[in-house]
């Protein structure tokens, strides 16, 4: 299995992991992994079975794959064991990401549930009243892309 084979692939980054992260550093191997895949066909069959379509499974991935696993088992009638206990489950992934968020970034701002990334243009560097207006507009945080400019 693809998810298996990343977490594999990195087993030994993974085991340096801190205790309290590493489901969700699995996780996100995970993810990684799925990505790699044009998934749109098996999200197309699911969706008209009326399953999870792994749409916003990206925070208990691979929990979400053990429980449609287990549904379409049951479903072709065939034996099929109750989804096995994972270190990150649906239920525990979801709130995961919610306090690694409000951790990382506060509490949302104006009452709203998202927060907004703003990616910094190479013109902020020299342009405090630009920087100054996307912060006062609402923007969560700022991210400056290294990989461009010089």
């Amino acid at each position: 299995m693809i998810l298996k084979d990343e977490e594999n692939l990195f087993n030994k980054g993974l085991r340096k992991a801190n205790d309290q992260n590493r489901a969700s550093t699995k996780n996100l191997l995970h993810y990684r992994a799925l990505r790699t895949v044009d998934l749109t066909e098996f999200q197309n069959a699911l969706g008209f079975m009326g399953l999870s379509r792994l749409a916003r499974a990206q925070q208990h991935l691979y929990g979400s794959i053990h429980c449609i696993e287990y549904i379409i088992r049951r479903l072709l009638g065939e034996t099929a064991e109750t989804p096995i206990k994972l270190d990150l489950s649906i239920k525990k992934g979801i709130e995961t990401l919610r306090l690694n968020t409000a951790s990382l970034l506060g509490p949302p701002m104006f009452n709203r549930r998202v927060r907004i990334m703003v990616t910094l243009p190479s013109e902020a560097a020299n342009d405090y009243q630009m920087v100054r207006n996307i912060v006062i507009n609402g923007t969560s945080c700022v991210r400056i892309n290294c990989a461009h400019d010089n």
